[in-house]
């Protein structure tokens, strides 16, 4: 398993030790690179995002519109 540089590993709740993931801080970052990126002309092609948490992001206020605005991976990461 390749976790880029970090060494964690977050459970199946999004928590690692007495972190955790702020699924719709993600998606408010997620949605701001998109108007970035649209503001540029420039595309962005797929985000890579574990795909056991893309349902909890996608469950998010912000997360439910990024559904058809932004293709996701779907191979296993």
């Amino acid at each position: 398993m390749n976790k880029l540089g970090y060494n964690i590993e977050f459970d199946s709740n999004a928590s690692y030790m007495n972190y955790s993931i702020d699924f719709e801080a993600m998606a408010k970052h997620l949605a701001a690179i998109k108007k970035s990126a649209d503001a540029l002309n420039v595309g962005i092609r797929v985000v890579i995002f574990d795909n056991a948490f893309q349902k909890k992001l996608k469950a998010t206020p912000t997360g439910k519109s990024l559904i058809t605005t932004m293709k996701f991976s779907t191979k296993k990461t």
